[in-house]
């Protein structure tokens, strides 16, 4: 996934001089109707989280997040604004601002479903089987699984940060929507349609 959202960006810009390319990156991106962040909030509903290894000093993976309306926002912002002031090429992220663990991301999930779950850890050794085990049936069966050696990638690193500063000084936008008040909206959507019990 991350091999092909690079070679759509180095396929812009080998043709950059034909339009005012800009590329806008995001992390975690979340929301109602998110399949993606479904699959954690299902383990949360039933009160069991995997908790996967860290190797920082404070023993969390850190993340960045945006919601889904904000990221439109920002698209729309960065489509619509005075290119003249932007160079060619520019790099922006986009995100809440909010940098935040592992264990806030489930605690946010756990406080809007109004559970209590406990944590189970996953060594990196069995991280690296399963993500092994999923590609290799994936193969077979032609389909995608949860965990695969592509997702193996995301699933490791400590860190999954970045700033918003360029995007805010640059274009004036504002994220609007932050994790406590857009997961419980998230999930309320999920409820309201039966993507949860």
């Amino acid at each position: 996934y991350g091999q092909s959202k690079k070679a759509g960006e180095d396929a812009l810009f080998k043709h950059g001089n034909s339009y005012h390319a800009l590329v806008l990156r995001a992390p975690i991106v979340y929301g109602p109707k998110d399949p993606a962040t479904l699959i954690l909030v299902k383990s949360a509903a039933k009160r069991i989280v995997p908790k996967l290894p860290s190797r920082a000093a404070d023993g969390e993976k850190h993340y960045s997040i945006v919601h889904a309306t904000d990221l439109v926002e920002a698209l729309v912002t960065l489509g619509t604004a005075d290119v003249t002031k932007l160079e060619r090429g520019e790099i922006f992220y986009v995100s809440s601002g909010e940098e935040i663990t592992g264990t806030e991301l489930i605690r946010s999930m756990s406080d809007s479903l109004g559970v209590r779950t406990f944590s189970i850890p996953i060594p990196r050794f069995l991280l690296r089987l399963l993500s092994n085990l999923g590609s290799w049936y994936g193969a077979i069966s032609g389909r995608v699984t949860v965990i695969n050696r592509d997702k193996l990638n995301e699933l490791l690193p400590d860190y999954w940060t970045c700033s918003n500063s360029k995007l805010i000084s640059k274009t004036g936008w504002r994220p609007r929507v932050f994790l406590a008040e857009g997961m419980r909206e998230a999930i309320g959507w999920y409820r309201k349609n039966g993507w949860i019990g």
